[in-house]
């Protein structure tokens, strides 16, 4: 019994881990049931730029191409660097979903064990994968547009590599809204969860 109020306190009381949410070049390889990141092989980066082509809402005039050709490689150098240096942070916070997850089915474990009810809660648990899920599969796009960006020959290719920074700054934005949601579930509705089965049992041994 003392093992599982130890175990709902510190639930409660640490928060997530949060970071920027950042890509990198390389493929992150993340724990099985956390950032699930799918490997398509017949999506070259070509065919990426294409796409990013496609969507692309405002193609660059002759002047803004000429601007471009001026500035793209220096940008990709600064690219390539942050690459490298925001690796460690998407490592922390995979590491950090794992973690939180994990806690979380060992309560249930222990909850089960101990006759509580944990069909709530294991409801969230299970939300809560499905939000890590799509983070994973939307940083997977997120890692490609970097990846495209830095390695297109911009100067051949100005528009496409116009067409990649554009796709990365959406796919970082729907990259963001995820954290946020997967923040949300875990602060918002996880948390009360087990502060109400911390004080249900409070209650119910204060009755016994």
């Amino acid at each position: 019994m003392k093992r599982l109020k130890l175990i709902l306190s510190s639930l409660i009381v640490t928060p997530l881990l949060l970071f920027p949410a950042v890509a990198h070049a390389e493929t992150t390889t993340t724990t099985t049931e956390t950032v699930t990141e799918t490997t398509t092989t017949t999506d070259t980066t070509e065919k990426r730029i294409a796409k990013y082509k496609l969507a692309l809402k405002t193609v660059p005039t002759a002047a803004e191409q000429i601007k471009i050709k001026a500035n793209c490689k220096a940008a990709q150098v600064k690219g390539r660097i942050l690459s490298a240096q925001i690796t460690q942070k998407i490592a922390l916070r995979s590491a950090a979903y794992v973690a939180t997850t994990g806690k979380i089915d060992g309560l249930i474990t222990d909850l089960k064990a101990a006759k509580v009810d944990t069909a709530n809660l294991q409801t969230e648990r299970d939300a809560l994968q499905k939000l890590i899920t799509a983070y994973g599969t939307d940083l997977k796009v997120y890692q490609d547009s970097i990846t495209d960006m830095n390695a297109i020959d911009c100067v051949a290719d100005p528009v496409g590599f116009k067409a990649a920074l554009e796709a990365a700054r959406i796919s970082q934005a729907v990259c963001l809204k995820d954290i946020k949601a997967i923040t949300a579930q875990v602060i918002d509705t996880i948390k009360p969860t087990l502060e109400d089965i911390k004080n249900s049992k409070k209650t119910n041994e204060g009755t016994q």
